[in-house]
């Protein structure tokens, strides 16, 4: 189907409202500290100030810290130079040569003589060979979605990509490793942010139900994501905030909760809880209340998640949970069959400590 602005991500000023009510009323709002708090203010009110077209056109934090928008890697990396101390001298040079390469994207300028679309190109062919290494579906059997506005894209045998849509994917086949999606009936994600990889999941296995949990403006932004690529499949918000028992009926559906009913879910059959990067953003206490409901439904459960606390100072958070609280809270009643580091295409993914990606099952 050729997109159009009706398939757009659109606002609904209504539902916005009620959602963030709803966090606010439900007390959970309460679980944020440190940092966080001004993070979630400050995002809540750019949503009702402005349009998203217009937030993701800005590409402000509350966005860009959920991959809601794909930005030219050049902007990302110039992003990154005003916090960088070690080149505020040379940031100037450092700017023009980006510039230069942002322009002319096929000059191999930068070392081992590579442009731009080399490094795109390679992206893309590493998360191909590590599909055909694990027998995971091909990336070119599905379209990604251009529905959020899109900043930057780039194209591979005339479909187009971006470099987020590539790390979701990565994750995809890595779950894929160890998880028969063919078998499984619901994933349950809590802090989906923009759903980039709830879109990879359901396009590849359009039968999966997904519960969606998260704080108040990310759970706004997802449901809109979703909604413009999948509007025949969502249940309405206003439908489960004030039903005491979720479980969706039939098959290919998505439900979206408040944080502070995480305890309503009660999917039926096999489900595949995931978590990545939000867990570690919690106390330990939070933590353990999300993951006591998750692992008591769940059959297996996909994690990316910091070694250490090192969140905790990057927030300036009270506490933060990590590897060691997650082994506390989960060993009696699952097995850790894999970790190992969490990788974007082309890089590590650093940060926290160390971000780890790790699938337990049920023991």
């Amino acid at each position: 189907m050729s997109e159009s602005a009706e398939r757009r991500v659109s606002d609904d000023p209504g539902l916005l409202a009620l959602i963030l009510k709803d966090w606010d009323e439900g007390g959970t709002r309460d679980e944020l500290t440190g940092g966080l708090i001004d993070f979630y203010d400050r995002f809540s009110s750019l949503l009702v100030e402005q349009t998203l077209e217009n937030n993701i056109g800005q590409a402000i934090r509350g966005i860009t810290g959920v991959n809601g928008c794909d930005l030219s890697p050049i902007q990302r990396t110039l992003a990154g130079l005003q916090n960088n101390q070690r080149t505020t001298n040379i940031a100037g040079s450092i700017r023009e040569s980006l510039t230069f390469i942002e322009q002319n994207p096929d000059a191999k300028v930068l070392p081992y003589e590579l442009s731009l679309n080399d490094l795109n190109q390679s992206a893309f062919r590493i998360c191909e060979l590590y599909s055909k290494l694990h027998g995971a579906p091909s990336i070119r059997s599905i379209n990604m979605s251009e529905n959020h506005y899109p900043d930057y894209l780039f194209s591979v045998d005339g479909k187009q990509y971006s470099y987020v849509f590539l790390y979701y994917y990565y994750n995809y086949v890595y779950c894929s490793r160890f998880i028969d999606f063919s078998t499984v009936s619901n994933v349950i994600e809590i802090g989906p942010g923009a759903g980039r990889q709830v879109e990879i999941i359901k396009k590849f296995h359009p039968h999966l139900n997904f519960y969606l949990v998260d704080l108040g403006p990310s759970l706004y932004l997802c449901h809109q994501y979703l909604k413009s690529m999948f509007p025949e499949d969502l249940i309405s918000y206003e439908s489960t905030r004030e039903t005491n028992s979720v479980c969706i009926e039939g098959e290919g559906k998505i439900a979206f909760l408040g944080n502070a009913n995480i305890s309503n879910i009660n999917p039926r059959g096999s489900t595949v809880f995931v978590s990545q990067s939000t867990l570690g953003l919690m106390t330990p206490n939070t933590a353990e209340r999300y993951l006591d409901k998750c692992s008591s439904i769940s059959d297996f459960i996909f994690m990316i998640e910091s070694q250490r606390d090192d969140s905790r100072g990057t927030y300036t958070l009270e506490d933060s949970a990590c590897l060691t609280d997650f082994h506390n809270l989960l060993d009696e009643k699952f097995l850790l069959i894999d970790q190992e580091p969490a990788f974007y295409p082309l890089s590590a993914r650093e940060g926290f400590g160390g971000f780890e990606m790790m699938m337990w099952k049920r023991s």
